[in-house]
């Protein structure tokens, strides 16, 4: 889904299996994202535990028209760069849904408020 981070237009992965935000150190650069070392170790499925870059605190995250604020763990990914997790959901408190296209084909709607 299409995404900003301090204004730069990127592509998220919604990864309902993964804890936290997650991306690239490669990708946090790209977009001049500050970070602060911290120590702390990204375990993924079938794969050993790495150690993280650091946390960027307070991000400015935009999906839509919405607009908010999350930390962003940078550390190394295997598959793509950016990934938000469901605890990211759970502390904007917003839902994404789906919309099914006139082409028969399913893109991401805009996050719109829980109820």
């Amino acid at each position: 889904m299409e995404t900003f981070i301090n204004g730069k237009p990127l592509q998220a992965m919604l990864d309902t299996v993964a804890d936290t935000v997650y991306m690239t150190k490669e990708l946090a650069d790209e977009v001049s994202l500050s970070y602060t070392k911290e120590k702390g170790y990204l375990k993924g499925v079938n794969a050993r535990s790495l150690p993280i870059e650091g946390v960027a605190q307070d991000a400015l995250i935009q999906i839509g028209q919405w607009k908010g604020k999350a930390d962003i763990t940078v550390a190394p990914l295997d598959d793509k760069k950016f990934y938000l997790g469901i605890d990211f959901l759970d502390t904007v408190k917003e839902v994404l849904f789906l919309i099914r296209t006139p082409c028969a084909s399913w893109k991401w709607g805009n996050l719109v408020s829980s109820l």
